[in-house]
């Protein structure tokens, strides 16, 4: 007798294989997808080689008769590439020319400019060490010095002041008094406290170290302002008298005429850089596109290559065949069986891959069947331990609902149809009254008593009647 345990092993045993077979089958369509992958690269390959001799041998009678209208059209893109190419050629060496000019003129202007700079500094060596500047630069130095000093001096007050004033306001007494504001006119205050206050004060000395409190709290201020206006004089002085004597020393020495010429050369050095760099930029230009006509790479030769190739992958296989007898060379011939050959496989793997789609589709549709009928089965708990179906043969069955002809619920009424629940019955012997104890234990001596509520006889909760 068919148990629901081995009819729900035979329906998972069935999406088993149908998974499996789907699975097999979109492997084998995703290896023709490669298949056709490679060959549509191969024929677009052998076409563009074609394309390529073709375009070549353009001249000849028999390919110019049978490209017709294409190679016409592909001929104004290629007269296009020729006189682009003309002009490159024609602008080539003058762009050389010119270049090669640019870099004698740079040369010699760097020349120029690296002469002219050490008569420049030249001139400030000597300007520099004139007396007078040599003076002023000796008082900005000890400015700067005396400066730096500060800075240094400032920042140790700084610190200076911050330990100090933490000591005073560690001293509560102290701290108070001056939050009180103790003897300046802010302070107020009715006779006892101010009588307690003055104690408090003269315990702590405050008038004196209020007073000192007070400066270390002006040092920070203090000291900065010191350092801004030391800055500010140094500034001054560099932008005063140490540049005037800066001024001077090189007006005698003949520096500011040489400073402008070395600005003159300078500035032509620069102009010709940049002519330089543009006519760098246009020389690579051109032998790119030169480079790129010569390899077959340029757009006018890519428009006539795809208008042949077009054609030629457009017309009747014969046709290709014919064009290609009418060539002295042999190997387009090759070229065109071997088109033909790939296209033959092309084919038959488009084929295949339209009838496994049906098969994946087909197959994930009884997929989806198989599951949601195995939910089914579970969730009416057909699949229990004593669940069983006596004269079910459940392969037919699910033969025909996996080919259509039975519907899901069909399916479940045979099924439905055949089942017996053997669950064993439960006996009454085993609830005796043993289990719970004779009538005369309830109540008499413990548990719940004979009375109303709880309590009762010797035992319970209350004497008493209930709650």
């Amino acid at each position: 007798m068919p148990s629901g345990r081995s009819i729900r092993d035979s329906i998972h045993s069935t999406l088993v294989n149908e998974a499996r077979a789907q699975q097999a089958w979109q492997q084998e369509a995703n290896e023709a997808n490669k298949r056709m992958s490679s060959a549509r690269r191969q024929i677009d390959e052998r076409f563009q080689s074609l394309s390529r001799a073709y375009l070549a041998d353009k001249d000849s009678e028999a390919i110019r008769v049978a490209l017709g209208p294409a190679l016409a059209k592909a001929d104004v893109a290629l007269q296009t590439r020729q006189r682009i190419y003309e002009e490159f050629q024609q602008e080539l060496p003058k762009v050389e020319q010119s270049l090669s000019d640019l870099n004698k003129r740079c040369d010699s202007l760097q020349a120029s400019r690296d002469d002219m700079l050490a008569q420049v500094n030249a001139a400030d060596t000597v300007a520099r060490s004139t007396e007078g500047f040599q003076r002023a630069l000796q008082q900005r130095e000890t400015m700067a010095a005396i400066l730096a000093a500060n800075k240094e001096r400032a920042i140790s007050l700084k610190e200076l002041s911050k330990t100090k004033l933490t000591s005073y306001r560690a001293n509560s007494v102290f701290r108070y008094l001056a939050e009180r504001k103790y003897g300046s006119p802010f302070y107020s205050a009715n006779p006892l406290v101010a009588r307690m206050d003055a104690m408090a004060a003269k315990s702590v000395n405050f008038s004196i170290n209020f007073d000192r409190y007070q400066a270390l709290l002006a040092i920070p201020e203090h000291v900065d302002r010191d350092v801004s206006e030391r800055e500010r004089q140094l500034e001054d002085f560099e932008k005063g008298p140490l540049a005037e004597a800066e001024k001077e020393s090189r007006e005698q020495n003949g520096y500011f005429p040489l400073k402008e010429s070395l600005d003159r050369i300078q500035s032509q050095l620069n102009e010709q850089l940049g002519e330089r760099e543009k006519s760098q930029n246009r020389l690579l230009e051109i032998q790119q596109h030169l480079a790129a006509i010569v390899g077959g790479m340029d757009e006018n030769f890519k428009q006539a290559l795809s208008l042949v190739e077009n054609f030629l992958s457009e017309i009747p296989e014969s046709d290709l065949q014919q064009i290609a007898s009418q060539t002295p060379d042999s190997s387009d011939d090759a070229q065109v069986a071997q088109i033909m050959t790939l296209r033959a496989s092309l084919t038959s793997d488009i084929q295949l891959t339209q009838s496994l789609s049906e098969k994946i589709a087909e197959a994930g549709r009884r997929v989806k069947n198989l599951q949601n009928l195995e939910q089914e089965f579970r969730r009416r708990d057909y699949d229990d331990t004593y669940a069983n179906f006596p004269g079910l043969d459940i392969t037919p069955i699910l033969t025909g609902y996996l080919l259509g002809k039975i519907s899901h619920d069909t399916l479940l009424s045979k099924v439905q149809h055949h089942y017996v629940d053997d669950t064993p019955a439960v006996s009454t012997s085993t609830w005796s009254s043993s289990s719970w104890g004779d009538s005369s234990s309830i109540g008499s001596s413990g548990g719940f008593s004979s009375g109303g509520g709880f309590g009762g006889g010797g035992g319970g909760f209350s004497s008493g009647n209930g709650f």
